[in-house]
């Protein structure tokens, strides 16, 4: 038998809708009937039964790959639409078409020709995850190892989409909420977890590299560990996904003592974006939009002897930071904003943040502060959202600052000393930083499986997703080059820019 590393398809089969050179067939009186056609196939068989019937007729197809062969993840499909890999039935549209299949050849050793990334499983017994406001409750999560044969971790979980611009895409973000905390993939156990479709992405790898980020420029306390992951949702392959802990208050996550009627001096997560509407949000006099993260109910009481609701004692609480920070004495160390804001988490941030250059990051959207009651501070982050940065999304541009005129953090840059600590801090990183391109390197190798299944099932490197890509490279090598081209250029403009502010 062949190596299976030389042989990746065994079966290439015409894709589409056949609506010509199939005829459709009129029964007077009767519904119009659509026939199944089966392509030529080679290293194994299809057939289709019934061959043809009207809308909605179910079809069970039996699919029979020769020896040493196995169907290929994401490529059972009619059209662009898959079908159901493991009971391989479906409803008949209202037109004639063709079933499409790839067959792998197998491994020598007859295991399965795998990504090399760990298999997720969302069961939602046929139910349709259509909202990102509403938990569908009572679905069920299996989480394989690479070759699909071993389950690592299983239960119930509560699914909803995700994000604002992404959740209108072809392939969904998702967020869980497993019954009971887990720890899954070797992170650490918690209940609420993510699924980053980054579909926007198309190296797959820009939120990976900001949270790289997060741990080179580690005076910002927790980043979000993830891990690479294929996801099937009721058995239909979804691609490779970034599987996330969520950003929440925890001893395994923001480990800080949260705020509450019996606490009212602990802590909490808030996140400033513009564009949500929640009810927990308040703008400060700066125009600064804040919501309250985590946590998000319970703030409408008062705590026993207070004037003020919780959430009236968050939004004072940061205005008041805000004042001292824009007031005439605000560089003073004792009594300015010093007092107030954990400035080395605001100078890793805002480095972090400057290299990935992107607008959302200018105190719009998805950018996170806590409160840390233990020492009295705001700190920023911890970090997300990185799918549109490092040049991807709506500009190539890799000169200039960005993030430098933001709210808040312009009016930092009016201190020398905030000044000296950005300075200081990227000389002392920058090696770690220029260690970037390695780092892409190694990470695109682990997913080239992986990512040739996840552009099978979304045929998209050709594609401009939501009008947002700044380029096209039209390959996955073609993306990497791209985005390494990108940051190197971005890293050494910063690199003569920082050292003559």
């Amino acid at each position: 038998m062949q190596n299976y590393s030389k042989v990746l398809v065994g079966i290439i089969l015409v894709f589409g809708f056949v609506l010509s050179g199939c005829k459709q067939v009129n029964n007077p009186g009767d519904d119009k009937t659509y026939l199944v056609k089966i392509g030529t196939v080679t290293n194994g068989t299809i057939s289709a039964n019934p061959t043809s019937g009207a809308e909605g007729t179910e079809i069970t197809l039996t699919v029979s790959p020769d020896d040493g062969y196995r169907l290929k993840i994401g490529t059972l499909k009619y059209g662009t639409t898959l079908i159901n890999e493991n009971t391989k039935k479906f409803n008949l549209p209202a037109s004639n078409i063709t079933v499409t299949a790839k067959f792998r050849i197998l491994a020598d050793d007859d295991s399965e020709d795998e990504s090399g990334l760990s298999i997720i499983k969302i069961d939602t017994g046929g139910r349709a995850i259509d909202s990102k406001d509403t938990w569908l409750e009572n679905a069920a999560y299996t989480i394989f190892n690479s070759d699909g044969t071993t389950i690592t971790a299983s239960g119930a979980t509560d699914i909803k989409g995700r994000g604002n611009f992404t959740w209108g895409l072809e392939k969904k973000p998702y967020s869980l909420k497993l019954s009971s905390k887990t720890s899954l993939l070797g992170m650490p156990s918690h209940k609420r977890w993510v699924l980053l479709a980054n579909h926007l992405d198309k190296t797959l790898l820009r939120n990976e590299i900001g949270f790289k980020l997060g741990e080179i420029f580690d005076h910002i306390d927790w980043t979000p560990h993830t891990v690479q992951v294929e996801l099937y949702v009721n058995d239909v392959y979804q691609g490779v996904y970034q599987f996330s802990e969520a950003i929440k208050l925890d001893a395994n996550r923001v480990a800080i003592d949260e705020i509450k009627k019996g606490n009212p001096g602990g802590g909490y997560i808030l996140e400033i974006d513009e564009r949500r509407g929640e009810e927990s949000n308040f703008t400060t006099t700066h125009g600064v939009v804040f919501n309250c993260s985590d946590p998000d109910d319970g703030l409408d009481k008062k705590p026993t002897g207070s004037p003020q609701t919780l959430f009236e004692k968050i939004r004072a609480d940061v205005q008041h930071a805000e004042d001292v920070l824009y007031s005439g004495d605000f560089t003073d160390p004792d009594n300015g904003y010093r007092k107030y804001l954990d400035v080395d988490s605001f100078v890793d941030w805002y480095l972090v943040e400057e290299i990935a250059c992107y607008q959302d990051s200018k105190f719009y959207s998805s950018v996170y502060m806590y409160y840390d009651p233990s020492d009295q501070k705001y700190h920023l982050g911890p970090l997300w959202d990185f799918d549109t940065h490092f040049g991807n999304a709506w500009s190539m541009v890799s000169t200039g600052f960005l993030i430098k005129d933001s709210k808040w953090i312009s009016r930092l840059f009016d201190d020398p000393y905030f000044v000296s600590l950005i300075k200081a801090r990227w000389n002392e990183k920058k090696s770690a930083v220029d260690a970037l391109q390695t780092f892409i390197d190694a990470r695109a190798d682990s997913l080239n499986a992986a990512q040739a299944n996840n552009f099978e099932r979304w045929p998209i490197l050709n594609t401009n997703i939501g009008g947002a890509n700044s380029q096209i490279a039209g390959s996955y090598a073609g993306e990497i080059a791209f985005l390494k081209l990108w940051l190197t250029l971005r890293i050494s403009w910063l690199d003569t820019a920082i050292n003559r502010l």
